[in-house]
């Protein structure tokens, strides 16, 4: 039943956004799943600190460094499944996937795509609980996603087209609009594969959820 409520709480958080006063009907209050953010968590980085993917290997732009002390924002902790290294360990989402960072002494903008950094390479303001266990992201790596969770992706996606119209994703600025718009497109590449573990799925899912609480 936890499992269930979770799902559609999910579904509705898109819902919300195309028919106000839907999350009222489905979800008990609070309704803190519709809530924006205010305040953001943030990171402190080291000029060499590296950029992981949801696969726990090093994405980190050649050439490129973080500028000293920088404090990026994020807004989840995973524990993420290294194939490589046959091992989970904690890392931190990224809310922005465009970030500056230095090249050649020049500062510049860079498309970092979805990512990553750990727990241990940084210093965060305020602790983030993990969305999973070690032992989830392992278990979770090795079986098939799940009918449900597929559904609630494909709804997450149906729905993505009336969520841009929305006037709450209009007034949005535009990184928390591309960093929807990317989530979504992230799910739809996903969905191309025959086959998806369930852990991929169940963090497409909050991706693009956390993407939509942003605006």
């Amino acid at each position: 039943m936890k499992k269930f409520n979770q799902k559609l709480a999910l579904v509705t958080l898109s819902l919300a956004l195309i028919m106000p006063g839907l999350s009222s009907v489905l979800i008990p209050t609070p309704v803190s799943a519709v809530v924006k953010t205010k305040k953001q968590t943030k990171v402190t980085v080291k000029s060499k600190t590296p950029i992981y993917n949801f696969a726990g290997r090093k994405i980190s732009p050649k050439g490129y460094h973080w500028p000293k002390k920088t404090k990026i924002a994020v807004n989840g902790a995973f524990y993420l499944w290294n194939e490589d290294r046959n091992k989970a360990e904690l890392y931190y989402h990224l809310t922005d996937r465009c970030q500056k960072m230095i090249k050649a002494g020049k500062s510049k903008k860079v498309n970092l795509g979805d990512a990553f950094v750990k727990t241990s390479d940084v210093k965060i303001s305020r602790k983030l609980k993990a969305q999973n266990s070690a032992l989830t992201a392992e278990n979770n790596h090795k079986i098939a996603a799940s009918e449900s969770d597929l559904i609630t992706l494909n709804e997450l996606i149906k729905n993505s087209a009336q969520i841009k119209k929305s006037k709450r994703y209009q007034q949005a600025s535009a990184e928390e609009r591309y960093n929807y718009r990317e989530a979504i497109n992230d799910a739809k590449k996903a969905l191309k594969h025959d086959t998806l573990s369930a852990a991929r799925v169940q963090y497409l899912i909050w991706q693009a959820n956390i993407a939509i609480k942003a605006f």
